[in-house]
């Protein structure tokens, strides 16, 4: 998965075993997943709400498309084991899907 550096330290584990392997990270980043605001700021702790932006920028930049967006796509990965569970895929193809989405232009600016 590309820049993961990008990413608050406190998601980057969280985030990773979501996208990789389809494991929760918690209400908070099931609710920025599924793009539930009120879900999402309802649940956030400080240091979540201090860096809401940043990580729904990263989201939007750099997960594969395929793992946002509703809480029925977060349903379904979670379901089925994430990118691995569902694609067999590697590192290497998850790293492929992120430079894509950065190429494309909808990378938003800082």
């Amino acid at each position: 998965m590309t820049n993961l550096d990008k990413l608050p330290e406190r998601f980057r584990g969280p985030m990773l075993r979501y996208i990789e392997h389809g494991i929760s990270g918690g209400h908070f980043l099931d609710g920025v997943m599924s793009n539930d605001l009120l879900a999402t700021v309802g649940r956030a702790d400080r240091y979540s709400q201090e860096h809401l932006v940043e990580l729904v920028k990263w989201v939007y930049s750099y997960a594969p498309r395929i793992c946002y967006g509703s809480s029925s796509v977060v349903d379904n990965w979670t379901s089925n084991g994430g990118w691995l569970g569902a694609y067999g895929g590697s590192w290497a193809e998850l790293d492929v899907m992120g430079r894509k989405n950065a190429e494309a232009g909808d990378e938003l600016d800082g």
